[in-house]
């Protein structure tokens, strides 16, 4: 996954012979041997469209009373590297988000204009190629490293 530039359906196989050699999917307890309900193109639009799109995004990222506060929260990668790689961290593991907060407060946390530049920078062109804002300015389309563009979905 890039940054919420990625989306994918999983696709079931249909008979024991096509799933051949695939690792079987996690199930919830109390769910084998029950058929599993498929998406409608429409459902699944929308779901991809929830981690995808800018702004179904920052309604996630952002603070929301009817949601009672921030949905998702971001881990910046700058904290994890220096606080796990802290004489005396080490050995720690990486807690909830709760436990986070309580412990560290918003500082592992992407927020503010932190946010803002990370959601202006992951906007979809008309190709649905996922796009950044190089240092220009300028945006560009992800690539994978053989040069080749990077779809969303």
């Amino acid at each position: 996954q890039n940054m919420g530039c990625t989306a994918s359906r999983v696709v079931q196989p249909e008979s024991a012979t096509e799933g051949a050699g695939r690792v079987p999917q996690p199930q919830k307890p109390g769910t084998k041997g029950k058929a599993v309900p498929k998406l409608s193109d429409e459902a699944l639009a929308k779901a991809d469209a929830r981690y995808t799109k800018t702004t179904e995004l920052r309604a996630l990222l952002t603070h929301d009373a009817a949601r009672g506060g921030v949905a998702v929260r971001l881990l910046r990668a700058r904290w994890l590297l220096e606080h796990y790689q802290a004489e005396g961290h080490e050995s720690e593991r990486l807690e909830h988000r709760q436990a986070l907060e309580r412990a560290h407060g918003d500082e592992p946390f992407v927020g503010g204009e932190m946010l803002e530049r990370v959601l202006r920078e992951l906007e979809e062109d008309e190709h649905g190629k996922c796009n950044y804002k190089a240092a220009g300015g300028e945006y560009r389309e992800v690539k994978d490293k053989y040069n080749d563009p990077i779809p969303i979905a």
